[in-house]
């Protein structure tokens, strides 16, 4: 299925360029919406895409579900022995690199999530998991995998 919001810009003739100063966002920001990295939606992008598809919110955030649910194979993996580097890595990022081996761009493209919270939680700078990183979590590892949730969760 292709993005929704990348269908109805081409609907519309309209270039990224050309779409951004309409929506009063920049080229990366609508980069980021096409790749699904984006956390949200903006109303004037809806606004504007309206046109082509009436219904392109929800169908962004359902072409987002469906990416996610496609890549689930890469988060297929053992759990046996992690965290083994908790004194050298945030167990996230122990998993997403050395277990998943992905990069940061790659994961946050696979699962649909914007970089920042990534990056915050990574670093040590947040108290809770992040909400947009934990749901996008449940809907790709298998059922009853909670306990890299709870193992992440415990090396905050």
């Amino acid at each position: 299925m292709k993005n929704p919001a990348l269908d109805a810009r081409e609907q519309l003739g309209l270039t990224r360029t050309e779409l951004g100063k309409q929506a009063f966002l920049g080229v990366q920001t609508l980069r980021y919406i096409e790749l699904g990295t984006y956390g949200g939606f903006p109303r004037g992008l809806e606004r504007i895409l309206s046109d082509a598809n009436p219904n392109v919110k929800n169908d962004w955030d359902t072409w987002k579900l469906q990416a996610r649910m496609a890549s689930k194979g890469l988060f297929e993996v053992s759990l046996e022995g992690f965290p083994s580097l908790g004194d050298i890595m945030h167990p996230h990022t122990e998993w997403r690199e050395v277990l998943c081996g992905l990069s940061l761009n790659g994961y946050c493209e696979a699962l649909c999530i914007p970089r920042r919270p990534v990056q915050l939680l990574e670093a040590g700078e947040l108290r809770r998991m992040p909400s947009v990183i934990a749901v996008a979590l449940t809907h790709v590892l298998p059922v009853g995998s909670s306990k890299l949730i709870e193992l992440i969760k415990k090396g905050m």
